[in-house]
């Protein structure tokens, strides 16, 4: 994946397997790691890996099931921010020198 492409929420919760995800962009391994969650099994869906996580294993975490969803795509929208370059960069700076500073002190030599 490019890092300019983004990944489809849907195809990213219903449609791919966890290994795809992975393999596609790791730093959803932050995501399942975020919820203990990184031993769960790659070969099903978000939705499926969620749907399958143990009440008590969620009740541990202070999470509802429902709550993963949202997380979930904000997690992939953060991604995504992340990946765009800044609009403006600095690439270079000049300095000159010889001049005094505009509140009258002089510049160091």
């Amino acid at each position: 994946m490019s890092d300019h492409e983004q990944l489809d929420f849907e195809s990213a919760w219903k449609r791919l397997t966890v290994a795809e995800l992975l393999a596609q962009q790791p730093a959803i391994a932050d995501f399942l790691a975020s919820l203990g969650a990184e031993g769960a099994p790659r070969d099903g869906s978000m939705e499926t890996l969620v749907a399958g996580l143990d009440p008590e294993f969620l009740q541990d975490r202070g999470v509802e099931r429902d709550e993963l969803r949202g997380r979930f795509r904000s997690f992939l929208s953060w991604i995504a921010r992340l990946a765009v370059p800044p609009a403006a960069a600095v690439e270079s700076v000049t300095v000159m020198g010889g001049g005094t500073r505009r509140d009258g002190l002089k510049s160091s030599p």
